[in-house]
């Protein structure tokens, strides 16, 4: 008996060491070592006539020998036996007479269950397996409580643990309060078992290093799924990250390469979803090296269990291995603070790593992380590249991982492998969209990205930030779509989302969000129109990026966001430098445009934006001179204003040339065209002003001229205006012209039916004029010039 138990004790650290050597050759004999006391404790059960347990040694045996197999038929068979052998010692055993037995009978029974899971292909088998999984890991939890048997505690906890994560990737369609009380269950018996453990001083440094790497995961995924309150959530990512720093610290210190790569991985995969991104660099590098260090050594020890595909934790391990430069490359491979060479570099290594993860046997479930991964990162090289054969390369490989992606998420029906799948076919038509060169095909891409970002939001299992983010996306689609249709019930549809993301963002105080999707609001409105509204929303911006600041630790994103307090403080300004102008304050407007110009000239950045406005404050002015009927000051200041947005495009031009994210390429560029309707304004303006000051003096044959050309600008002015409420003032402006034109020559030729021309074209003014003075000063003239017909 004595002998037995410590055959026992040997083949549970045998278990352990095997994944502590550094050769092929210690795994195999290590491995071989254990059977072989399994073999022999078998052996001494049977001498001493204590049948129960020689069963459970076969059992064990044969759950060791399935990973041996070259088939899987084989390895299913070898589980199904040792289930069998396990479902006869639970008709044996009574849970109430001896909880010790049931317990490990309970515990055999869930490994076999975990690494059957790892070999079925079936979606709805796997579904009833990994609940049948957890139900008996937590029944089995509760005997090993009771007899305080931490070891036992400790595994099922695992068990218990990475079920849950399985069903609530692929299946999970419960409520938010239901997968709330998982958690909340989950996490009392992990703090359960934690209190036992310090209770009892337990000493077990490899099970103890195997225990806070998984409370540690179950802390942080806690905060990301569930936690409301951003201070909560922080909380509890801080209880989660410092156990998995303990974890990682334990398995080096015990040399366990499993507990090492799957803690390194969660540590600085949460880092980041955490948002703590200076902690990250501070590591990432290194861990990357020690990760893959370790892992070529691990790959090599298990490669014969890999193979075969029966080894259940081997090939989650090995899974993690290459999870974390996936997770990371293809994840930074997508930040715009980055020059577009170092995203290319990281696209690159993302799919490096993917291809070489798909190439190893592990749970088809799991291809779905990588197809994601793949198509993001060909998505940054098809917007990259300037190669268009290499685009078109892309775009194939693209395409086709968002569509494996999408099988995988239709097969499982559910859970993460449904986001996964629509996530990524949004993405790949957000991506054609971004590049189509005709309006039709942009139109149709994002109508096709619009109906998969739907879809992803009915199945998303994300975190609440996570919804917030996906709102925000289909928010932006809408707004896109919305402009490029001309359809403003879309623009609207598109503002009531982001509306809706901003209260989400309040509720759980996520400002950093909310500032963002202000600023967005603030676009629409200022499109609509609306730019005292749009400048209320900038100003909110304004303050919840301040907010926001308190929680940011990452010091370039901390400086970012300090960027983007000031740029909306720029933009409150110009928004309220438009409401002025359209209420012809034009000496308030030109203030407000000077201070804006100033901050923008301060942001290295949004510098060029600055000169851009400074020339807008200049045309300001040349307006309130008109106003003020002094035509000569007015034309000298349209002149001063033409060669400051001359200087401007040039400024612009050398932006362009620096600028390398397509975005703002796009941005620059439309600056560059506005600055130069600006200019063709500015010179028909100063041939209105040339007509006025000629038709005064009494030559309305040149001022008719002077009229003339005024209009032939503006009327090309008009065509280059998208927006159909500017468009529509230039368009009034245009028959201004036309008509002062026709009454300088009805005074020229003293023909009375040109007065009668000059009233219609003043009254098609004032029926385009938005601004009420313009259009009662059009509807005067129109009644003046039939006064004087007559």
């Amino acid at each position: 008996e004595k002998v037995m138990e410590i055959c026992t004790e040997v083949s549970l650290v045998n278990g352990y060491y095997c994944f502590t050597v550094t050769t092929a050759e210690q795994f195999t004999e290590v491995t071989s070592l254990a059977f072989k006391i399994v073999e022999k404790s078998e052996s001494f059960f049977k001498q001493l006539r204590k049948k129960p347990e020689e069963l459970l040694c076969t059992a064990l045996k044969l759950l060791g020998n399935a990973f041996s197999q070259h088939s899987i038929v084989e390895v299913e068979k070898m589980i199904d036996k040792a289930l069998e052998i396990s479902n006869k010692l639970n008709e044996i055993y009574d849970e109430e007479t001896n909880k010790e037995m049931v317990a490990k009978i309970s515990y055999f029974t869930a490994a076999g269950l975990a690494v059957k899971i790892n070999i079925c292909t079936n979606p709805q088998e796997i579904k009833r397996l990994s609940q049948k999984l957890f139900n008996l890991s937590e029944k089995a939890w509760e005997l090993s409580k009771d007899i305080k048997n931490v070891d036992l505690l400790i595994y099922l906890s695992g068990l218990m643990f990475i079920s849950f994560l399985m069903q609530d990737s692929f299946f999970f369609s419960y409520s938010k309060h239901i997968k709330v009380e998982f958690y909340e269950n989950l996490i009392i018996k992990f703090e359960e078992t934690l209190r036992i453990i310090n209770d009892i001083k337990y000493e077990d440094e490899v099970s103890l290093g195997n225990f806070y790497g998984i409370i540690g995961l179950l802390y942080c995924e806690f905060a990301l799924k569930i936690c409301e309150d951003e201070i909560e959530q922080r909380k509890y990512f801080d209880k989660g990250l410092n156990f998995l720093e303990i974890s990682v610290e334990n398995a080096r210190k015990t040399k366990n390469k499993a507990t090492l790569i799957l803690s390194i991985s969660d540590l600085n995969q949460y880092a980041f979803l955490s948002g703590k991104m200076m902690y990250l660099q501070n590591r990432i590098i290194k861990d990357l090296q020690e990760i893959e260090k370790e892992g070529k050594v691990f790959v090599e020890n298990t490669k014969l269990l890999v193979e075969n595909k029966g080894s259940w934790y081997p090939n989650l391990i090995l899974r993690t291995l290459f999870y974390l430069p996936i997770f990371y490359y293809s994840n930074i491979a997508q930040m715009s603070f980055f020059t577009s060479s170092q995203r290319i570099s990281y696209a690159k290594k993302a799919i490096e790593y993917c291809l070489k993860y798909l190439k190893i046997f592990i749970h088809e479930s799991w291809y779905s992380e990588s197809y994601l991964a793949l198509t993001v990162s060909y998505a940054v090289l098809t917007k990259l590249t300037s190669s268009n054969e290499e685009q078109n390369q892309y775009i194939e490989k693209m395409l086709y991982y968002a569509n494996e992606a999408n099988k995988m998420g239709e097969k499982y029906g559910g859970g993460q492998l449904r986001t996964f799948g629509y996530g990524s076919l949004y993405r790949a038509y957000k991506t054609l969209a971004d590049i189509a060169e005709s309006e039709e095909k942009r139109i149709e891409m994002l109508t096709s990205a619009i109906n998969f970002q739907e879809k992803y939001m009915d199945y998303a299992t994300e975190s609440r930030a996570g919804i917030i983010g996906a709102q925000m996306r289909l928010g932006l689609l809408y707004e896109e779509l919305g402009i490029l249709t001309k359809d403003n019930h879309k623009i609207l549809n598109s503002e009531e989302v982001l509306l809706e993301a901003i209260r989400g963002s309040l509720e759980r105080g996520y400002y950093s969000y909310a500032g963002t999707t202000y600023e967005y609001v603030a676009r629409i409105e200022d499109r609509l129109g609306n730019h005292t509204a749009s400048a209320e929303y900038y100003l909110k911006a304004q303050e919840n990026h301040k907010k926001s600041l308190e929680s940011i630790e990452y010091r370039p994103l901390k400086e970012r966001i300090k960027e983007k307090i000031a740029y909306a403080h720029a933009w409150n300004l110009i928004e309220v430098a438009k409401a002025h102008h359209r209420n012809e304050n034009h000496l308030k407007a030109k203030e407000s445009y000077e201070k804006s110009s100033e901050i923008l000239q301060k942001i290295s950045r949004y510098s060029f934006e600055g000169s851009y406005n400074a020339a807008w404050a200049l045309l300001e002015e040349a307006e309130l001179l008109s106003k003020q009927e002094r035509q000569e000051e007015a034309i000298n200041q349209y002149k001063i204003t033409i060669h400051a947005f001359e200087e401007t495009i040039k400024i612009l031009g050398n932006a362009l040339e620096k600028a390398e994210a397509q975005p703002e390429r796009e941005r620059i560029d439309k600056l560059q065209k506005v600055a130069k309707v600006r200019i063709s304004y500015c010179s028909a303006r100063i041939n209105l002003e040339e007509g006025r000051i000629l038709g005064k003096t009494g030559d309305h044959s040149t001022a008719a001229e002077k009229f003339a050309i005024a209009a032939s600008i503006f009327r090309g002015v008009c065509t280059r205006y998208k927006l159909e409420r500017e468009r529509k003032e230039l368009e009034a402006i245009y028959y201004l012209c036309r008509a002062w034109e026709s009454m300088e020559l009805a005074e020229k030729f003293k023909e009375p039916e040109r007065f009668d021309y000059a009233a219609n074209l003043f009254s098609k003014a004032s029926n385009l004029f938005v601004d009420t003075k313009l259009k009662l000063l059009a509807s005067g003239n129109s009644a003046f010039c039939q006064a004087l017909e007559l």
